[in-house]
């Protein structure tokens, strides 16, 4: 049944469409007083209404203006929020994006040379010059700050959904264009960050001192801090029933690492073990912990930087070498951390795993 609110939202997507494709100069408020009519008019329908307002949004966005289809990305961001479908306009909104990023990365190389000429730290080029550069570079500059503004319904939807980080990733295209951006942004490291997240991963998690190992799913985990918490939740109980030793992480610990905390306040915990990636097992089986803190896994690291061996990444567990609270927090809305246990390891599983590892004549071992 069609509601005054729905009849109401339709309009709004309406007139958004037809002002987008207007010819007519818009300022920036005139662009975000459109597209906020939509936002506003959204919060009145169900979910299903709000995910076919995004679809006919989809050709605007991949049509308009980079700055207009910057605004009309925004729009459908905040729908996405709201409860439609994150999947539908992703790809449109990263095809723009990654239109945008070539412009904009002329546009902060001209302030950086600027900025390293007068010697003025890199983090104050845009401030400093970047009215001057635009107004020879009008065009990138316009990028720069389109490219800004796509950022943010991009992470609002890649956040939500794992079709939409596969869709948005592009087989790690987007992630390697990001990656080389000329400055540090905040908007592209929180993206960047999405894009690394790893869905329906496989870990090998082993304790050579208890010849105990595990085979183990992970999913939404944008944080090795959370990934920590959640394998400590699932692999520490009873022993005799085949899991490891020590101290599980606090309920609120745990939803510390699961749910998002819109005033990013973390919880402080003390990791029940040491980290490591494979390369730390010595040729007597033993993870090494002393000077070799380049095999070590640390919280403030991500999950797709732990190394494959024998195409799986492997988690070495080990006595912590000393106990530092870290703070932990689920920084993501929409995010949904997991870890599943899929198999215990039997002990000669692990021995054979370990022997691999040993046996692997190019890694540092004494």
């Amino acid at each position: 049944m069609t509601t005054p609110e729905i009849t109401q939202f339709n309009e709004a997507v309406e007139a958004v469409i037809t002002r987008m494709a207007d010819g007519r100069p818009m300022t920036f408020d005139d662009l975000r007083e459109v597209a906020g009519l939509v936002v506003n008019a959204g919060e009145f329908v169900d979910h299903e209404t709000r995910s076919q307002g995004v679809g006919r949004l989809v050709d605007t966005i991949l049509a308009a203006a980079p700055m207009r289809s910057a605004m009309v990305s925004a729009a459908c961001g905040a729908l996405v929020e709201q409860g439609a479908h994150p999947y539908i306009a992703v790809h449109a909104i990263i095809t723009r994006l990654g239109e945008t990023l070539g412009e904009a990365s002329q546009f902060v190389s001209a302030c950086l040379e600027r900025a390293r000429a007068d010697d003025v730290p890199e983090a104050e080029a845009i401030d400093r010059y970047g009215a001057g550069v635009a107004r020879t570079m009008s065009v990138q500059a316009n990028a720069f700050s389109a490219m800004e503004i796509f950022c943010r319904p991009a992470v609002a939807m890649i956040s939500r959904s794992k079709r939409a980080r596969r869709a948005a990733n592009d087989e790690g295209r987007m992630a390697s264009r990001l990656r080389r951006f000329p400055l540090h942004h905040d908007m592209i490291h929180w993206l960047s960050q999405l894009l690394a997240v790893l869905d329906d991963e496989e870990l090998i998690v082993i304790h050579p001192d208890y010849r105990r190992g595990y085979r183990v799913q992970i999913e939404g985990i944008a944080g090795n801090h959370q990934l920590f918490v959640l394998l400590e939740e699932a692999l520490i109980g009873d022993e005799s029933a085949g899991w490891l030793d020590g101290d599980r992480p606090r309920p609120q610990t745990v939803e510390a690492a699961r749910q998002y905390n819109q005033y990013n306040q973390a919880t402080p915990h003390v990791f029940a073990f040491h980290y490591a990636n494979w390369r730390a097992l010595n040729a007597e089986g033993v993870v090494e912990v002393g000077d070799n803190a380049d095999t070590w896994l640390w919280p403030e690291g991500f999950p797709a930087d732990i190394p494959r061996f024998d195409g799986v990444r492997v988690v070495l567990l080990g006595d912590a070498p000393y106990t530092r609270p870290f703070g932990i927090t689920s920084i993501f809305e929409g995010l949904e951390p997991a870890v599943r246990v899929a198999d215990k390891l039997t002990p000669e599983d692990v021995d054979g795993w370990l022997g691999r590892i040993i046996a692997t004549p190019d890694d540092p071992k004494s």
